[in-house]
């Protein structure tokens, strides 16, 4: 018979094994899982979410909803690729869930996959041909493709099916707009205010349309409706911010937001509102400053670390920028937003490769996304690999037809290119995806200053400068035009007036150096130099136009001594390559070397550096192999250069390739004629390859062009040389005489 204790010992173990057995059941426990996640997933907290849906599908593989509900957790934070994976499989373990079909199309949509989302469309269509959501999505990819009939079309038939969704009035009411018929969509858009007249983002939606349309007074008042609607509503009253920025009513802007950060404290869109008015307005600092508040207020919002990163970069703070960005990357490796902006950060720091590395990340997470394109090509072109950032910008133009920063991009190339009027046409097409900014009108005046049409070129900087009165390109481009027109004082004019305004600004004494410069007045000029470095000692433009006056004046201790001052205080590649010349010319070869060693390892881009490497090695007896490679890259970076042919030619000759070395020396001399040095290589390659008579006269060509050119005494030599020989063959006659 069992004792009392025997007994209350059997009973609480029994219970202690239900109770396991309970929390070990994998369907309640993954059920709780899901509940939480979805709790979690309700607040925007979806990395959280993310880590209870993970473990759900964990317990059970084949848990379909756990499958689509971290999917949804992944749209939530973006991330993509791990979304597409998790879609498929919950469309796999559930051929019925409509809602996973339609999230995994719209994916695909969004990363231009458009065959594949029509055929995930297509498989909703063919079981539930009255889904509403799959229409609306066909609609969008005929819209994307350029069939707007039928995207028109299946929105219509959307609507018939939805007649209270406000969201299918909207996007048929743009698609009219897209196929010119605003009657159509201004009817379509009161259509959408008459379906739910108590729907903000109707109202919302026609207010957008008038101000399209510049019947300002119908929109403001659409607006207000819509906040009448919900006084406390953030929608509306960001909207009504909007509709100030635009009407360039600024204040009225930046009370709206800041009333509204304190109406919705808790609301992101509310309280990051006014950080992105300034961000948005060019007032850097005070942007940087609110979004300081904000991370210090708001410690677990990562949002506000991407915006504060962005001002830092904006404002030229990299190394803390660096460190932001570098914690939003070892908290979401996969984030593209951060990826994006690390990859900003490694361009400002002159790191181009990694930058470009980066940029491809953020594209591998986010394939749709036009502005990490448009970054990549900025890091290649930088790099030098223009053909590649060509092939990123038009991707980017694909990716958002609008985009003006990717048009005047493959504009500047065009201008590199000499194609002036593709430039002139892409500037066009920046101004009407946008408007007209000072960018803008920068392409246009280097393509008619290219061109020689001062006037034009004139025209388009005032043009600037109305709309940026303080624009340094503009400005800096407009001292170099009245300079070329012999007008600089007419320029120096208006730089004095602006430093009487702006008396701390480094770069305006810089254009009052320059001005002085153009106008022969050397001692003035460096005063205004000396001055713009006072006030920064990084103005690398000051330190170079510095050194350039030393030079024409005789002064190379003076130049050696500031070109030496811009390398200390890392300013990159140039400040080497300038104290590399001027070495040169002082005979200190050696030194030289090293500068443009170190220019060449700042920037593998120039070829310039590449070059005179090269000219180096092979003038002073370095590695013939290695300063080969050098000018073969140099001719890939300047394929047009007659310099770079030149030394790559003569590096032809060094390794004993004749023939090769004369068809590049010859492309130099038809080039440039009166150039001693290129006559006098092709003069070499011909002795080598037998040929007195020619390699005679290039040599005296050479001479009589410049007689004390540095290979003088090396064509003197080898002129007598061939006298010599010449002499010689005479005395003995023809060989079997």
């Amino acid at each position: 018979m069992k004792t009392a204790l025997a007994k209350t010992v059997l009973s609480i173990t029994a219970a202690t094994v239900l109770l396991g057995a309970c929390a070990k059941d994998p369907n309640r426990e993954k059920a709780r899982l899901l509940a939480a996640g979805q709790a979690y997933a309700e607040k925007g907290q979806y990395q959280e979410a993310v880590i209870q849906f993970r473990r759900a599908v964990q317990i059970d593989p084949k848990f379909a909803q756990g499958h689509y509900q971290l999917a949804r957790a992944y749209l939530g934070l973006h991330y993509w690729p791990e979304a597409y994976k998790e879609l498929t499989a919950a469309v796999e373990l559930d051929a019925k869930n409509f809602n996973a079909q339609v999230d995994l199309a719209a994916l695909l949509l969004g990363a231009g996959e458009f065959d594949a989302a029509q055929e995930t469309i297509r498989k909703i269509l063919g079981v539930d041909p009255n889904n509403a959501a799959a229409l609306v999505l066909l609609g969008q990819k005929d819209a994307a493709t350029h069939d707007l009939p039928g995207a028109i079309q299946q929105y219509q038939k959307a609507i018939q099916l939805q007649p209270a969704n406000v969201n299918n009035y909207i996007g048929l009411a743009g698609l009219y707009v897209a196929s010119g018929n605003p009657a159509a969509a201004e009817a379509t858009y009161k259509k959408g205010v008459a379906a739910d007249p108590k729907s903000a983002a109707a109202r919302i939606a026609l207010a957008s349309f008038y101000f399209w349309q510049k019947r300002v007074a119908e929109g403001e008042s659409e607006i207000k409706s819509a906040i009448d609607l919900d006084p406390r509503a953030v929608y509306p009253r960001l909207a009504l911010g909007q509709y100030y920025v635009a009407a360039g009513r600024l204040s009225e802007a930046e009370k709206t937001y800041s009333e509204l950060k304190v109406m919705a404290p808790s609301e992101p869109l509310a309280y990051r509102a006014l950080g992105r008015f300034y961000e948005a307005t060019n007032q850097k600092e005070k942007a940087a400053a609110e979004f300081q508040a904000l991370v210090k207020s708001r410690p677990g919002d990562r949002t506000n670390r991407k915006y504060l990163a962005q001002a830092l970069i904006e404002l030229d703070q990299v190394d803390e920028a660096a460190r932001l960005t570098s914690e939003l990357v070892k908290a979401a490796p996969n984030d593209p937003d951060s990826q994006l902006l690390n990859g900003k950060v490694l361009l400002a720091q002159g790191k181009d490769s990694e930058a470009s590395q980066s940029f491809l990340a953020s594209i591998k997470n986010e394939p749709s996304r036009a502005d990490a394109y448009y970054f990549l090509g900025v890091s290649q072109n930088v790099a030098g690999a223009t053909a590649q950032a060509k092939e990123s910008w038009q991707r980017a133009l694909q990716l958002q037809p609008g985009m003006a920063q990717a048009q005047l991009a493959l504009a500047g190339l065009e201008l590199k290119a000499r194609d002036y009027d593709e430039a002139l046409r892409r500037a066009d097409a920046a101004e009407k995806a946008g408007s007209r900014t000072v960018p803008v009108d920068l392409i246009r005046a280097d393509a008619w200053m290219a061109q020689g049409q001062w006037r034009q070129a004139e025209g388009a900087l005032e043009a600037a400068l109305r709309l940026e009165p303080t624009s340094l390109p503009a400005l800096t481009t407009l001292v170099n035009l009245y300079g070329t027109e012999n007008k600089a004082s007419q320029a120096l004019g208006r730089i004095s007036a602006l430093i009487q305004q702006y008396p701390q600004n480094s770069r305006l004494y810089y254009l009052e150096g320059l001005a002085y410069s153009y106008m022969k007045d050397f001692s003035k000029s460096e005063e205004s130099l000396r001055e713009s470095l006072r006030l920064d000692q990084r103005n690398l433009d000051a330190y170079t136009l510095l050194a350039q006056i030393d030079i024409v004046h005789g002064a190379v201790d003076k130049a050696e001594q500031d070109l030496g001052a811009a390398v200390a205080a890392n300013l990159g590649w140039l400040p080497h390559y300038m104290l590399a010349n001027v070495k040169e010319r002082e005979g200190h070869w050696e030194e030289a070397e090293k500068l443009l060693e170190k220019a060449r390892q700042l920037n593998p881009a120039s070829p310039d550096a590449a070059n005179d490497l090269a000219r180096l090695y092979l003038d002073h007896g370095g590695n013939v192999n290695v300063a080969l490679s050098l000018a073969q890259t140099a001719k890939q970076l300047a394929p047009d250069s007659v310099e770079v042919s030149d030394t790559l030619g003569w590096a032809y000759y060094k390794m004993g390739s004749y023939e090769t070395a004369a068809s590049q020396l010859q492309q130099c001399v038809r080039a440039a004629p009166n150039e001693a040095a290129y006559r006098y290589h092709l003069g070499m390659v011909y002795v080598a390859l037998g040929q007195r008579d020619s390699a005679k006269e290039l040599l005296q060509k050479a001479l009589s062009l410049s007689p004390n050119f540095p290979d003088a005494p090396s064509a003197r030599g080898t002129l007598d040389k061939i006298s010599k020989e010449g002499l010689l063959l005479r005395q003995s006659g023809p060989p079997g005489a």
